[in-house]
């Protein structure tokens, strides 16, 4: 879409550099995991593989970067990333794990206690994505998309530990 100028800028959790693009890390952010109220694991303090063994997985897909690092990691400890349930946003794990279906690892970004039903735990090991914006090196943003880069970037600094 920023190749397209279908839109000017982007926000993604990868930020592996494109020959066309301006790529800007602006932040970082843990994956956790998601469950439903009541659960088995909901009481445990962190959740890593280990617990998720037996649960049905939903998470990112393998090619994308939260989904290769989810991999790597699972590799380290021997075994195979395989989520029953494929997801591009975070967000479209909510209405599985909420009707019990499984549990998820997403990345922290959206503010997850506050959805009801839902409970958040650290995920083991700790991984971080990177959140990087997008511009295209062909056009120049408008004032308000430039503000609204200002603002993401923000956003992303009050996220980091000790930020503002």
């Amino acid at each position: 879409m920023l190749r397209s100028g279908d839109v000017l800028l982007g926000v993604a959790m990868n930020d592996m550099p494109h020959p066309d693009l301006h790529v800007e890390t602006v932040g970082h952010a843990e994956l956790v995991c998601l469950m439903p109220e009541g659960h088995r694991l909901a009481g445990h303090a962190q959740i890593g593989f280990a617990e998720l063994a037996e649960e049905t997985l939903i998470s990112y897909r393998v090619d994308t970067l939260p989904g290769r690092l989810l991999a790597g990691a699972l590799e380290a400890e021997g075994g195979v990333y395989a989520p029953a349930v494929e997801i591009d946003l975070s967000i479209t794990a909510l209405p599985f794990v909420r009707e019990g279906i499984g549990v998820a690892v997403v990345d922290g970004l959206l503010p997850w206690s506050q959805f009801s039903g839902i409970v958040q735990r650290p995920f083991r090991p700790g991984i971080r994505v990177p959140i990087a914006i997008l511009t295209s090196k062909e056009r120049p943003l408008s004032g308000s998309h430039d503000l609204m880069r200002e603002c993401l970037r923000r956003a992303a600094r009050a996220l980091e530990p000790g930020g503002n």
